[in-house]
């Protein structure tokens, strides 16, 4: 018989679908044939002639599935999908689909949507979803402040007896003290067991040369021998002896600047540390420049846009870092190895 849970979360992009990739692959190792479905999925975008949800397919693929993992996908604005939306037809599919991904899995991962509030319109929000399906449920809830425990006992309120297990995302190391107190003296009182707390990580939260380049709109003066990830945005708005210290500093690390900027281009270029340029305004640097980054082997990307506009356009796009390339693949694994109770967790599971 499979054994299911629902992985929910207190708010958006907190990181439940690496943690599934990482339990699931670290299962998969153990001989575990293990399954994933995403009921309702509010990303779609189209892979050939398939409408799919765009981070439940990369989900899937990253564990190794090739199965239509969603139940219903959003397929208009959602103020549009709600009055055409038949809550009794929505939750027969997602059974139907539940039931299918069931079929010779020893674990099923269910992830729920955006935060376990969404789909309340249409009567499939999580805690719908956990009574349909009769699911225990894993709550993940990214550290963004302190006001995260009171997003936890707020949902522990909802889901009551079917929550018992909590995992916190993305925590900043100073703050391990405070979690660890918390957890003693206020969740685990109303019934909630942290069985992990997994730290802020640069290379997760970084994006692939690649994934820059596409999302300004950029053009490639010189193209990249890697696909890098890069890990940390810098403004080249200071003077070069200024820069040197924050290049030597930052690691693994984008420069966005004019391409008139030759002296800090010269100055990025002599450090290891900056992994790739971005050059805004449409302004090609001098011939030189560019030798140089070809021979240290650095991608240098032109974009139209202003150098604020460009930072501005990657603070959004490092806010949603997918979870892309063995790189990251292997990151999520030891992180999940490293800071979870596994066998808690299975044992959560009935394994």
């Amino acid at each position: 018989m499979v054994r299911s849970v629902l992985i929910s979360s207190v708010e958006e992009y907190s990181g439940k679908s690496s943690i599934i990739v990482g339990l699931g692959r670290i299962l998969q190792s153990e001989g575990y044939e293990v399954g994933y479905f995403k009921p309702f999925g509010v990303s779609a975008t189209k892979v050939g002639e398939e409408l799919v949800d765009e981070d439940a397919f990369t989900t899937a693929r990253n564990l190794g599935l090739e199965d239509d993992v969603v139940g219903v996908v959003l397929d208009r604005p959602y103020i549009e999908f709600i009055p055409y939306a038949d809550p009794v037809e929505v939750k027969r599919k997602i059974v139907e689909k539940y039931e299918e991904l069931s079929k010779g899995r020893d674990v099923l991962f269910v992830e729920g949507s955006t935060d376990y509030k969404t789909g309340r319109a249409i009567g499939i929000g999580d805690p719908v979803v956990a009574e349909l399906l009769n699911l225990k449920v894993l709550m993940v809830a990214r550290y963004r402040n302190d006001f995260v425990v009171d997003k936890l006992l707020n949902s522990k309120d909802v889901f009551g007896e079917r929550l018992g297990k909590v995992i916190i995302n993305q925590l900043s190391g100073y703050k391990t003290t405070y979690v660890q107190a918390i957890s003693s003296k206020v969740l685990e009182r109303a019934g909630l067991d942290v069985i992990g707390v997994l730290p802020k990580d640069p290379v997760l939260a970084g994006v692939f040369v690649s994934e820059i380049r596409s999302a300004l709109n950029g053009e490639f003066l010189v193209e990249p021998e890697r696909d890098d990830v890069i890990e940390h945005l810098i403004i080249g708005a200071m003077s070069p002896q200024s820069a040197l210290k924050y290049f030597r500093e930052t690691r693994n690390a984008a420069l966005i600047t004019g391409g008139d900027r030759s002296d800090i281009l010269r100055v990025a270029l002599e450090v290891h540390n900056i992994k790739c340029l971005i050059l805004t305004g449409n302004l090609e640097p001098e011939r030189i420049i560019l030798s140089m980054a070809e021979e240290r082997k650095v991608p240098v990307i032109l974009v139209s846009e202003d150098t604020l506009t460009t930072m501005t356009q990657l603070e959004q796009v490092f806010g949603r870092a997918r979870l892309t390339g063995e790189v990251k693949l292997r990151r999520i694994e030891e992180l999940v190895r490293s800071n979870l109770k596994i066998e808690e967790v299975k044992r959560y599971l009935g394994l």
